[in-house]
């Protein structure tokens, strides 16, 4: 048997009406059967919906030759043609047609199925299943193929034929379950095979492979090129003239089919290059990530390097200032125990005290107004100055204004230096809190101590 690619082939490349008449002729029964279930047993219009399929084959001849099996595309062609050829239908007959619609197809009493319940479902259930369980399904008991003709169609043993057969019937029989068609696979293989023997009727091959010619052409021009004389001696002059009429109907009553079909293919294209064009874009998108991640390595090594200098700088720096502070330890300690402590004016007291209800309050524009009036009357070198100034810092830090802190703290440090007002301990924190601001601030780029944190 010639393969539907090779009789698709000829059609194309040779012009063989011939090859196409026998495509027609081996495939009509799938397409006339699907198409009659589902515009309800109306079999004008269900040579309609064949006749409009086969010219659809016709006219994308070129690309259904890719296709291994023709008869998954087939069926789903029948499907949304004969629904399309329904609601024109009804449109057109309106409440006449109904009544055609709902005409009952006899069925077999030796079969124990509800066929008015599959009847209307078997289609839409045909078309949920996976396009290889449905192409086994089609080729086995619509086409009637062995499984060895299966096997070699899809690529595989007869055995695994036979076994995606059986595994697709289970599926379908399960989603005829979930509609209230309950079944054993065995009686719904019955009922498919029966659905076979629809019978054509007379003459509708005939019509459909001339029709299909002469609207379809290969190439927008193929029919044209065929020659009436070619016509002539594949049909009577009778069949023509049938073909010719069956040419016109197709011509002006599926024009808007085939438009939804074309429609619906770019419709799809388009939708495979936006996908494609996202993928680009998240590709170019993931390049510059990694050229910024690349960039940002560069700068940590340099970074890495910068670090370990300051590390170095800041452990040379930490021995010298342990010894200072050491020594000034000493120093202060000696001094200390020969000097009086030093005292608060009275004044500053009482304005600390009233700084405390500020403080709880949070306002702090109001804690530096009462420190800015305490200055103007304090000596330049007294205890009372160091203190308002240390305050004055901490009243900053606590705005978070870092770089404002700062001057106040070396003025109070630089007295306490002079006149010993501040404990070792006091004068080592705001040595150290000096040194996290300047280098915060860009002002230096020495650490402090470690061991001051």
């Amino acid at each position: 048997m010639i393969e539907d690619a090779e009789l698709l082939r000829r059609y194309v490349e040779e012009r063989s009406e011939a090859a196409f008449a026998e495509l027609v002729q081996r495939h009509l029964g799938l397409v006339y059967a699907t198409a009659l279930r589902r515009v309800g047993g109306d079999s004008q219009l269900a040579e309609d919906v064949s006749q409009q399929v086969f010219t659809e084959v016709a006219r994308r001849a070129r690309v259904l030759q890719r296709r291994p099996v023709l008869a998954g595309w087939l069926f789903t062609s029948a499907r949304f043609a004969a629904s399309k050829a329904v609601r024109t239908a009804r449109r057109r007959h309106q409440r006449e047609l109904e009544a055609e619609i709902m005409e009952k197809l006899s069925p077999d009493p030796a079969t124990p199925i509800d066929w008015e319940k599959a009847r209307p479902v078997l289609d839409d259930v045909m078309g949920e299943l996976e396009e290889p369980d449905r192409e086994a399904i089609l080729l086995r008991y619509f086409a009637a193929r062995d499984y060895s003709s299966i096997g070699a169609r899809l690529n595989l043993s007869e055995n695994a034929a036979r076994m995606r057969v059986e595994r697709a019937l289970e599926k379908l029989r399960t989603r005829l379950a979930r509609r209230g068609v309950t079944s054993t696979a065995t009686i719904i293989a019955t009922v498919l095979a029966q659905q076979t023997a629809v019978a054509v009727p007379a003459g509708l091959a005939t019509t459909v492979t001339s029709a299909a010619l002469a609207a379809g052409g290969i190439a927008g021009g193929a029919a044209a090129g065929f020659g009436s004389s070619a016509a002539l001696a594949f049909m009577s002059v009778s069949k023509l003239q049938v073909g010719l009429a069956g040419a016109l109907a197709v011509a002006t009553g599926t024009g808007i089919f085939l438009q939804a079909r074309n429609l619906a293919d770019l419709r799809d294209e388009i939708s495979h290059l936006r996908q494609q064009n996202q993928a680009v874009v998240s590709s170019q998108a993931e390049n510059q990530r990694l050229r910024s991640t690349v960039a940002e390595v560069a700068a940590w090594k340099s970074d890495d390097v910068a670090l370990a200098q300051l590390r170095d700088e800041a452990a040379a720096l930490q021995g010298t200032l342990q010894k200072a502070v050491q020594a000034g330890t000493g120093r202060n300690a000696g001094s200390a125990a020969n000097r009086p402590r030093p005292t608060i004016s009275q004044r500053t007291n009482l304005a600390f005290q009233s700084l405390k209800p500020l403080q709880q309050a949070k306002d702090w524009a109001g804690m530096m107004r009462v420190l800015d009036s305490l200055i103007p009357g304090a000596e330049p070198t007294s205890y009372d100055l160091a203190l308002i100034l240390d305050m004055k810092a901490k009243v900053h830090l606590m705005q978070n204004q870092f770089r404002e802190a700062i001057a106040p703290w070396e003025r109070a440090l630089e007295l306490s230096e002079r006149f010993n007002y501040f404990d070792p301990k006091m004068a080592r924190d705001i040595a150290n809190n000096l040194a996290h601001l300047r280098y915060q601030a860009g002002l230096t780029t020495q650490l402090p101590p470690a061991q001051w944190f």
